[in-house]
């Protein structure tokens, strides 16, 4: 199996090292940029096209930034881009932390956002775990005002959407990598939604190789 690099506690947060271009992994590559935001390839995609939209700034979370036209921008031009070269919906997802190491956070102290090329249903996945959430629609511009500060889960099967409608349930307590188990589970490859120990580098790869393509010379 493949060997990748994570964040150690205490270590200087690895995302805005990666932003700043200080880390020299394949997996870490800036795919795609806008002002203010950089796109990345995910450690443990569990399919090819995975995809982290992330902000500049160091923040814990991204529910005042999915009003920001800048965002959005990204947003869709990477969605539309992912569409194309996978012919596949492309979803959207978040795990929001409200402190640093919070397990919510799945072990990254830097806010991003998820897009999924994924033929499933985020939402059909979602109503099959076994488990007590509270899920609200939502619209993703409206996230700040309903989660104010606390942990929560925020997804969108419509990531190609200017202001995607979606779902959000607010936590009681840490819910570490949910939406990663959603996808593993509707992939019937369960044991390998954890992407320390399924790194999956082969589709970190695959998705930099689509989005260079994509990338106009």
């Amino acid at each position: 199996m493949a060997s990748v690099r994570l964040q150690k506690e205490g270590e200087p947060c690895r995302f805005c090292s990666i932003l700043r271009g200080d880390l020299g992994y394949s997996y870490d590559t800036i795919l795609s940029a806008s002002e203010g935001y950089s796109a990345i390839a995910s450690v443990g995609a569990l399919v090819p096209g995975w995809v982290l939209i992330c902000p500049t700034e160091h923040r814990l979370n991204m529910s005042e930034l999915y009003a920001d036209s800048r965002f959005t921008s990204l947003r869709l031009e990477l969605a539309e881009k992912l569409r194309r070269r996978f012919d596949s919906p492309v979803r959207m997802f978040e795990h929001g932390p409200s402190c640093d190491a919070s397990p919510t956070g799945c072990g990254v102290n830097h806010a991003h956002t998820h897009l999924v090329p994924h033929a499933f249903s985020l939402s059909e996945g979602v109503a099959r775990m076994s488990d007590a959430l509270d899920w609200r629609s939502i619209r993703a511009s409206q996230l700040a005002d309903s989660v104010r500060s606390r942990e929560y889960l925020f997804y969108s099967d419509h990531a190609q959407s200017l202001d995607a409608v979606g779902a959000v349930a607010i936590l009681d307590a840490p819910v570490s990598q949910y939406f990663r188990k959603v996808i593993a589970r509707q992939l019937r490859r369960d044991v390998e939604y954890d992407y320390r120990t399924h790194p999956n580098l082969f589709n970190v790869e695959a998705t930099a190789l689509a989005l260079y393509r994509e990338t106009p010379h």
